[in-house]
Parts: C-alpha cells; sequence; structure tokens
C-alpha cells in the first residue's frame, strides 16, 4: 500500500493511519519506517539485478521512453 500509493514511509506513525490498521486487520503487525524503507530498498535491488539479468540474457534491442 505505501509503495503501490507512494506514501511517505512516515505514514505509518501517523495517528490515522494507524487507528486505520488497528480496526482493519487488528493482527497486522506494524512495522516502523525504518524497517519498511530498510525491505523496500532491498526488495528495488532484487528486481533491478532479475532485470538487468533478463535485459543481457535477451539479445534483442529495448528501448525505453518517458513522458514529462
Amino acid at each position: 500500500m505505501i509503495v503501490l500509493d507512494e506514501f511517505p514511509f512516515s505514514i505509518v506513525e501517523n495517528p490515522g493511519f494507524r487507528h486505520f490498521c488497528s480496526v482493519a486487520a487488528p493482527r497486522y503487525l506494524l512495522l516502523s519506517r525504518r524497517t519498511i524503507s530498510r525491505d523496500t530498498l532491498e526488495m528495488y535491488l532484487e528486481e533491478k539485478a532479475k532485470l538487468k539479468s533478463l535485459l543481457v540474457g535477451n539479445k534483442q534491442r529495448v528501448s525505453l521512453t518517458t513522458d514529462i
């Protein structure tokens, strides 16, 4: 939810967010913003490595574009 909706990691310290989680999923253990940040960076690095190996293994050309 935090990454998907691009919320800041500090949202987990927000009392409203904590209340929402306690009502929506009372058994869910809230993580700290540092833990979320560390885990997100770890996932990013893993996915980056997977993508890099896919692109290296694929001998076709790739074109990436972006709109600003």
